[in-house]
């Protein structure tokens, strides 16, 4: 958040989203595991249009102008996605965001009219900072999309994420448009490896306790960290050997074998495979039937985003 002397407002980047809070029963500490007490998972998704159209329209976000005085909104511009930049507000009348989106923002610091934006080709959560260089004022911001919306949210880009980029402006300077993004490298799945649901099942409450906080919801990446669904074979022939043992620490996948069986980690396998191959027949599916399914999910969607303005 930012606050301007000038207009006296305090700018808020707003989350608006939902989860639902249940205890885990008979729950046990795990060393250096999250420990949140809580049920990580939601309720199952079977159709991945469906699942990305759910988190992207029941979960809101919007830059808001508070007055602190007169306790009230002064303005608000709604974003498409929530999980936005933080702020910057300048004595010159002026409020910097980075969206979700993949935008560098510039508003009126009084009306929140839009005035200037930057095409980042990924979303942007940092706030901006501005400082002054032989009397010249800059702003500068770091462009990169993650943290903990970006990651368990699930939402997939059909482009794999630039990398990160630190992006600086001035009055007056010429900001060439930045590289197309490479389409996503997606790797045909292997073959399930069961149908039988209650292994299913318990492969996936494993997968929320300890994988979707960095791979996403329902099995689906927002590319900053692999997407278990199109990984080359090579990563499923060695499953055990990564997930267990840990053998890519130095990658950043540490092993879970102090938490997790050899059992677990079949079921966790089955669980990810079957998300994949879901995935895999939504994809071979006729271009007219994804489109009426997109419409009439995003119907849904947008019912349910609206029963939660009022609730």
């Amino acid at each position: 958040m930012a606050y301007s002397p000038q207009t006296g407002l305090v700018y808020i980047p707003v989350i608006n989203s939902l989860f639902e809070y249940k205890a885990v029963d008979d729950y046990l500490y795990e060393w250096g595991q999250w420990n949140l007490g809580i049920y990580m998972q939601q309720q199952s998704v079977a159709d991945p249009i469906l699942a990305q159209l759910l988190t992207s329209k029941i979960t809101q976000g919007a830059l808001l102008a508070w007055d602190p005085v007169k306790q009230e909104a002064a303005w608000e511009v709604p974003h498409k996605l929530t999980w936005n930049g933080g702020l910057l507000a300048t004595a010159g009348g002026l409020v910097f965001q980075g969206s979700a989106e993949g935008e560098v923002l510039a508003f009126r610091a009084d009306n929140g009219e839009k005035l200037w934006s930057f095409d980042a080709n990924t979303g942007v959560m940092a706030p901006p900072v501005t400082y002054t260089v032989d009397g010249e004022q800059y702003v500068t911001i770091l462009a990169g999309w993650g943290g903990a919306f970006g990651l368990i949210a699930g939402l997939e880009k059909e482009v794999s994420p630039p990398p990160s980029r630190v992006l600086t402006f001035k009055l007056g300077g010429v900001a060439p448009p930045l590289p197309a993004n490479p389409l996503k490298q997606m790797h045909e799945p292997p073959v399930r490896l069961t149908d039988d649901q209650a292994v299913l099942e318990k492969g996936r409450t494993l997968y929320y306790a300890y994988c979707s906080a960095c791979h996403g919801t329902e099995v689906i990446s927002n590319g900053a960290i692999p997407d278990l669904r199109h990984l080359p074979k090579a990563f499923h022939d060695n499953f055990n050997t990564i997930v267990l043992d840990g053998v890519m620490q130095k990658a950043g996948m540490v092993g879970f074998s102090e938490v997790l069986s050899e059992d677990d980690a079949f079921a966790l396998h089955a669980y990810i495979l079957e998300q994949a191959n879901v995935d895999k027949e939504s994809r071979a599916q006729s271009g007219w039937w994804k489109t009426i399914k997109t419409w009439f999910y995003g119907v849904v969607a947008d019912l349910l985003g609206l029963a939660m303005s009022f609730s």
